[in-house]
């Protein structure tokens, strides 16, 4: 019985395999999210992907990737910043970004999972990389993240818990990965381009 229980095991490979077409097949992803950042309050907010592009909004922060354009929103600085943003710039804003950077920059291994979940630690090939240890876990029945856990090199942490996470009917429109200038008049745009 063990023997045909391993044989049906997946690999970490395979099971961030999954999950990246899963994330990026089709016409994008949806999703609710609490995230907790170092430890602090944690805070509920949205996020929506397609390909390399992506929204992600809370109370105090939010950010909008066109795929080679950033704009991010600080409520606490009332100020907008415009950059061409790096890959591990990406990922420290996008968290569901190391699922589909894994293979060219991490090492994977299957973690113990709760039922119906795989759970893979990620750590990284390069040892000067802004991640020091990642734990990815996906719904065995949709391959869709529910949880990333992201500890940094410089010491802080992130850890996202996916309320609830939808594949739409349609296509997600480019404007919603548009900085929505109507909705921050006044706000001063930085461009750090």
């Amino acid at each position: 019985m063990a023997l045909m229980m391993s044989a049906f095991a997946m690999s970490a490979e395979e099971v961030l395999k999954n999950a990246s077409r899963a994330l990026t097949a089709g016409n994008g992803v949806n999703a609710a999210f609490s995230v907790v950042s170092d430890g602090g309050k944690a805070q509920k907010g949205s996020f929506s992907m397609s390909g390399k592009k992506f929204a992600l909004v809370t109370p105090e922060y939010a950010s909008w990737y066109n795929g080679s354009d950033l704009w991010s929103f600080s409520e606490q600085t009332g100020e907008t910043t415009l950059s061409a943003p790096t890959p591990d710039e990406l990922l420290e804003i996008n968290p569901f970004e190391i699922i589909s950077r894994y293979s060219e920059a991490y090492a994977a291994k299957s973690v113990k999972a709760s039922e119906g979940k795989a759970s893979v630690a990620l750590s990284p090939k390069d040892k000067s990389a802004s991640v020091k240890r990642a734990v990815v876990t996906v719904s065995k029945a949709t391959w869709l993240p529910t949880s990333i856990v992201i500890d940094f090199a410089s010491g802080g942490s992130l850890s996202v818990d996916i309320i609830s996470i939808s594949k739409p009917a349609s296509p997600i429109g480019d404007g919603v990965f548009a900085y929505p200038l109507m909705l921050y008049q006044g706000v001063e745009v930085i461009d750090l381009r």
